[in-house]
């Protein structure tokens, strides 16, 4: 592969990154609530995911997908779910000041695997 091709695709991974979807907004939502220290981890749980999504694109999994679109929508509407029960659960979620002092209690674990598992639901990368 090329350094031009790399470069190219260097960038549209990039702009698909930085995109108004799920991942971005999720992402926005951590950084907004526990700042930049910790919302890291979810950024690198997407990153991940995607490096996941793109390894198991190039061994085969896109024609899979086709072969078995059902578990395909199957996995779409898991994510829908998922992201419907994080959204109910932030508007259900009433903040004072001692729920700002557990800021610190959030674990970059947790985060890294919440942003993996969003990302993971998404298909844009695999699409890509």
């Amino acid at each position: 592969m090329t350094i031009e091709m790399w470069i190219t695709y260097i960038a549209t991974v990039f702009i698909f990154l930085v995109s108004p979807g799920p991942s971005y907004v999720f992402m926005l939502s951590k950084s907004l609530s526990y700042g930049f220290d910790k919302s890291w981890a979810t950024g690198a749980g997407d990153l991940t995911a995607h490096l996941w999504q793109i390894c198991a694109a190039s061994i085969g999994l896109v024609s899979c997908i086709y072969a078995f679109q059902n578990f395909f929508i199957l996995i779409k509407w898991a994510g829908v779910l998922f992201l419907i029960y994080l959204g109910i659960k932030q508007f259900m979620k009433t903040s004072s000041i001692i729920e700002n002092a557990n800021v610190n209690a959030v674990r970059k674990k947790t985060l890294f695997w919440q942003g993996f598992l969003m990302s993971s639901s998404n298909p844009k990368a695999v699409v890509f």
